[in-house]
Formats: structure tokens, sequence, C-alpha cells
């Protein structure tokens, strides 16, 4: 979903990109003093890579870039050129789903979108160490540093109950559409049997 977001340079097919999406609204006068709510993914040749929870145990998803579904796309940034080709990038994302980044780890302030995005930049630009920009997650670093253990978890528990309630919510919808698909399928065959009894 383009939203009307601002991409600083142009793109390099090699060149590896954060995608900054707003979670909320509030990042407007948050974002002036240094502070938001920010989901990322990483660019590079052509798909945008992240994480986050998931109903099965693939956290880490593709998609087509800019267009996470869900927040606003905010601005891309340039953070440098990748000296691996297109297999061996595909070959990190693959090892980093498997390995360290199923949806069954993810936590809202320890390991969350954000800190995905770190770790794959640490793989495609070991040459750039100081890549990633740290204002991105620095409300979870604070909270992690800041709250006890305890809070932090049901803060990462309430998290999780609303994207259950969610996904839930999807699956009645999903269901109420399929439903609705069937019954009009069978006026239509009870029509059709109809005008055929007529004929």
């Amino acid at each position: 979903m383009w939203c009307g977001g601002e991409v600083e340079v142009e793109h390099h097919e090699s060149g590896v990109y954060l995608n900054i999406y707003d979670i909320t609204w509030a990042n407007t006068v948050l974002g002036a003093v240094g502070w938001g709510a920010y989901h990322t993914g990483v660019e590079v040749y052509g798909q945008e890579v992240g994480f986050g929870r998931s109903t099965d145990e693939m956290g880490v998803y593709v998609i087509k870039p800019r267009s996470y579904e869900g927040h606003t796309f905010k601005k891309s940034l340039y953070l440098g050129r990748t000296h691996l080709d297109s297999n061996s990038v595909d070959a990190v994302i693959s090892d980093m789903c498997h390995r360290t980044w199923s949806s069954s780890v993810y936590h809202l302030i320890n390991r969350n979108c954000n800190d995905f995005s770190e770790a794959l930049c640490g793989h495609l630009l070991p040459h750039l160490p100081q890549a990633f920009p740290l204002w991105i997650n620095r409300p979870c670093r604070m909270s992690s540093l800041l709250l006890p253990s305890a809070l932090t978890e049901k803060i990462n528990e309430f998290d999780k109950d609303i994207f259950a309630a969610a996904c839930q919510t999807v699956e009645v919808c999903e269901e109420e559409e399929e439903e609705e698909e069937s019954d009009e399928g069978c006026k239509h065959g009870a029509n059709g049997a109809k005008e055929e009894r007529n004929g």
C-alpha cells in the first residue's frame, strides 16, 4: 500500500534500504523529539523482508517494497550497497528464518521487527556497522532497560492477545463471506432449476 511516503534516494539493485512505516499518527509529534513507534522492513534486490507475529512459524515474510499493510509508509532510508549477490541474500534470509527468527520468538519489546531489520542489515552490510539508525527502536530499547522484566512480559502478552483476537476476527469475516457466496450459489441454482421447470 503506497501512502505517499518519501523515498530519499534513487534506488540501486544492490542497495539496501530501510523502509519505515508509522504505526501511530502520534509519530508526527513524537518524531520531533526523537521518539516514535515504527515498523520497518529491509529492501534489497527488489524485495522487502520483514518480521512479525504470524499464525504459523514463519515470522519472516517477503513482500513488494513499501507495501506492508496495516501501517502507513513513511520513508525509505538508503543504508549502503551490499557485497552479496541476490542468491547469497536469499540464503541469508532463509537461514535467519529457520534458525533464529521464527514467529514463536517474536517479542514486542525485546525481539521485534526493528531488531530483525537491524540484524539483517548487519549481514548485508558488515562493512557498515553503524548504518542502522538507532532512533528507529529507541522506545523498545529504553523500555527493556528501564521496565521490570515482568512488566515487559505483560505488555508482550497483551500484544499477543490483540494479535490473536485480530486473527480470529479475520477468520470469522472470511467464513461469513464464504457462506454468503455459498448462499448466492444456491439461489442461482434454484433459480436455474425453476427456469428449466417453467421452460
